[in-house]
């Protein structure tokens, strides 16, 4: 490595994978939710857009991996139209501004990564904004107002009309009914493991109760720290299967169903 533009590439590629492959481990855990997706996705999105103003850091840090401090191009000059206030009709004239290698660099390179990645993660995220919006109803079920339900439920049905019937919106003020009795909200009260001990060999955990808790966990065997999320939808839907209700709300099954796997 004798270039300076490959130094600079390099690190700010591993600055992006590296954050990208640890929130994708999060993003494809089979128990991950809809919810905490679009958290993700939209705090990563925020560490792209951070890196605009990094730009010197990542070349420090590019010559010290390089051991170059010269870029490979020279000065280059850029030409700048103008146009005189007294003469609108005419030619505009041009003149000369020098940009160094590194602006270069920075504008023709480094910026283009940044906001292409930007734009691609903008468009993932709009993506998964559109689908929580659509099933956003599930986590709150128990605490809307019928008509609410009803309202939200209608435009779930009608957004995947070949999946729900139109009795989706009955179903569900009838399920949510039946999250606010006694029976459903000792079920959803569940206490989870919260935290974990690295002090020593054994893990040692707390335990709290919570609507969406991050559960973190490490494998004694390969000492590998997994993150686990126990969501509001998926304890919903737990209670529903465990109770064999899935007859008795086959519309509310299936977009549950359809919420776990987007």
């Amino acid at each position: 490595m004798n270039r300076l533009e490959t130094g600079i590439l390099t690190v700010l590629w591993h600055h992006i994978l590296h954050r990208i492959h640890g929130s994708s481990q999060v993003l494809q855990s089979s128990s991950q939710d809809l919810n905490t997706a679009v958290a993700i996705y939209q705090s990563r999105l925020e560490f792209i857009r951070k890196m605009r103003t990094r730009f010197e850091e990542f070349e420090a840090k590019g010559k010290e991996l390089s051991e170059c401090e010269n870029y490979t191009e020279e000065v280059r000059r850029i030409r700048q139209r103008s146009r005189r206030c007294d003469e609108p009709g005419t030619a505009p004239e041009l003149s000369e501004l020098p940009q160094s290698p590194a602006d270069k660099f920075r504008t023709r390179t480094f910026l283009v990564i940044v906001v292409s990645l930007d734009a691609a993660l903008q468009k993932r995220l709009d993506a998964y904004k559109d689908i929580a919006t659509k099933f956003g109803l599930l986590r709150d079920l128990k605490d809307l107002p019928d008509d609410q339900v009803i309202k939200n439920a209608d435009s779930l049905q009608k957004a995947y009309p070949t999946d729900l019937e139109d009795s989706l919106p009955d179903e569900l003020v009838h399920f949510s009914s039946f999250l606010n009795t006694e029976f459903a909200a000792k079920a959803l009260s569940v206490t989870v493991p919260t935290a974990i001990s690295a002090a020593n060999s054994t893990t040692q955990t707390t335990t709290k109760e919570a609507d969406g808790v991050a559960v973190i966990t490490r494998d004694e065997s390969d000492d590998e720290v997994r993150l686990n999320v126990k969501s509001l939808e998926l304890r919903m839907y737990k209670v529903l299967v465990d109770n064999n209700m899935e007859t008795l709300f086959p519309n509310t099954f299936t977009a549950f169903c359809s919420y776990h796997y987007l």
